[in-house]
C-alpha cells in the first residue's frame, strides 16, 4: 500500500523520527516521547498491515528487535524475580528499538528520502546551534535547553561533528561557510561545559577515525586537534588547562574513582547467582547507599556509578555484561567493515567514519557519566544501528 499511495506517508515517518531525535537533544522529554511514541505506530502499522509483503531483510530486523527487548525483560525477571513493567528502562529500550526499526524500514524509500538528507541535516545543526546560543546567552540558561551541563556537552559534540562532516560534503559554498559557523560556536559551547568526559570521548573520537583516513588527512587532522588543544590549554578558555591540571593532580581522589572503589566494593559482597545474574536494573541504586562514603559523610546519592562496566556488572551480572560488550564491539565491527568495503566501491565512506565519532562520544561519556540504560544513550546507539542497517539495505539493492 505504501508503494501504491501518492501521499508521502515514508516521508511523514522520517520527519517524524527526525522531530523525535531533535526534540531529545533539546531535551524537551515530553515532545520527545509524544514524537517517540507516534514512530512507534508507524512501525507497528507498518509490521502489521504489510507483513506478507514485508521484506526478509526487514522481518529479521524485526525479530531480532523483540528478542532483544523480551531478553532485557527476562533478564530482570531473573535477576529480581519481578517483571519489569513498571520501570522506565524498559520503555526507553521499547521506544530506542522502534526508532531503529523505523530508520531500518525507511530504507525500502530511499529514493523518497535521500534528496532531503543533506538539507535537514544541515538545517537541524543550524536550530540546535541557535536554540542553544539563545538559550546560553540570551536567557541565560546555564545549561542551554538541557538539564545538566553533560547532556549540553554530549549533544553539542554529536552537531559539532555533524556539522563538521556537512561543512566538507556539502555543495553550496553558503551552507559549508554556516555549517562551518555552527561547528565553531558548538565547540565553543562544549568548552564552556567544562565536561572533561564529553573532551575526552571527542578526542578519542578523533584518534580512531585518523587511523582509519589515509596518511595524509589523517596527519593534518591530528595536527590540527593538537593545536587547537594547546591554544585552549594556554588561553585556559573554558578552565580547560584547570580541569585537565585537576584530574592529573588529583586523579587518585578524583569523585569517579572514589564511586568506584565503594561500587566495586559492593559488587565483591554478591554471592555466586549475582556476580553471574545480577541484581537488576534498580539493584545499585538501593544498595549503593550502604557502601559509598559520599552518602555517608555528605547524605550524597547516585543513581550509578558513572562506570557503565561496573554498572551492568552490578545490574545484570557477567552474563548482562559480556552481552552489552559483544553488541557493542560487533556495532564497531559492522562500521569499521562497511568504511573500508566503502573505500573500495567509492560509496560515501564519510557516513561511516561520522558514526563511528558519534558512538565513540556517546559511549566514553555517558559511559563515566550517567547511567547506561539511559534513554540517550539507547537512542543513540540504536540510530547509529538503524542508519547502519538502512545502509546495508541500499548497498544490497
Amino acid at each position: 500500500m505504501f508503494n501504491k499511495t501518492k501521499l508521502p506517508i515514508p516521508l511523514i515517518h522520517f520527519y517524524v523520527i527526525v522531530s523525535s531525535l531533535f526534540l531529545q537533544a533539546l531535551t524537551f522529554a515530553d515532545l520527545y516521547r509524544s514524537f517517540a511514541y507516534l514512530n512507534l505506530l508507524f512501525v507497528l502499522g507498518f509490521a502489521f498491515s504489510y507483513y506478507k509483503q514485508t521484506a526478509q531483510e526487514h522481518a529479521v530486523v524485526i525479530y531480532g528487535a523483540v528478542a532483544l527487548w523480551l531478553a532485557f525483560i527476562g533478564a530482570e525477571w531473573f535477576a529480581t524475580q519481578h517483571f519489569p513493567f513498571d520501570i522506565k528502562s524498559v520503555r526507553h529500550l521499547l521506544l530506542a528499538i522502534g526508532l531503529m526499526i523505523g530508520i531500518t524500514f525507511l530504507s525500502s524509500y530511499h529514493a523518497i528520502i535521500k534528496p532531503k538528507l543533506m538539507n535537514v541535516s544541515s538545517n537541524l545543526v543550524y536550530l540546535y546551534t541557535i536554540s542553544q546560543g539563545v538559550a546560553l546567552y540570551f536567557l541565560q540558561k546555564d545549561f542551554g535547553t538541557t538539564k545538566n551541563p553533560h547532556y549540553l556537552a554530549i549533544f553539542s559534540a554529536f552537531f559539532l561533528v555533524i556539522g563538521c562532516f556537512l561543512a566538507i560534503k556539502h555543495q553550496r559554498l553558503i551552507h559549508r561557510y554556516l555549517l562551518g559557523l555552527s561547528s565553531i560556536i558548538l565547540g565553543v559551547v562544549l568548552i564552556n561545559t567544562s565536561s572533561r568526559p564529553t573532551w575526552i570521548g571527542l578526542l578519542l573520537s578523533v584518534g580512531i577515525i585518523a587511523i582509519f583516513l589515509r596518511r595524509k588527512h589523517a596527519m593534518f587532522l591530528l595536527l590540527a586537534t593538537s593545536v587547537l588543544c594547546v591554544g585552549l590549554a594556554a588561553t585556559n578558555i573554558g578552565n580547560f588547562k584547570s580541569r585537565w591540571e585537576d584530574l592529573i593532580m588529583h586523579a587518585n581522589t578524583e569523585e569517579r574513582v572514589t564511586i568506584w572503589q565503594d561500587a566495586w566494593e559492593m559488587q565483591n559482597n554478591s554471592n555466586i547467582f549475582q556476580w553471574v545474574f545480577g541484581h537488576g536494573l534498580h539493584g545499585f541504586e538501593q544498595e549503593f547507599p550502604r557502601y559509598s562514603r559520599y552518602h555517608i559523610k555528605e547524605n550524597i546519592d547516585f543513581n550509578s556509578p558513572h562506570n557503565a562496566v561496573l554498572e551492568v556488572l552490578y545490574q545484570y551480572g557477567v552474563v548482562g555484561t559480556l552481552l552489552v560488550l559483544a553488541g557493542l564491539l560487533s556495532l564497531y565491527r559492522f562500521i569499521i567493515s562497511a568504511y573500508l568495503r566503502s573505500r573500495v566501491d567509492y560509496s560515501p565512506a564519510w557516513i561511516y567514519l561520522l558514526l563511528l565519532m558519534v558512538v565513540t562520544i556517546d559511549i566514553f561519556s555517558v559511559g563515566i557519566t550517567m547511567p547506561f540504560f539511559v534513554s540517550m544513550n539507547l537512542n543513540v546507539l540504536a540510530v547509529v544501528t538503524g542508519i547502519c542497517l538502512y545502509l546495508k539495505h541500499i548497498r544490497s539493492r
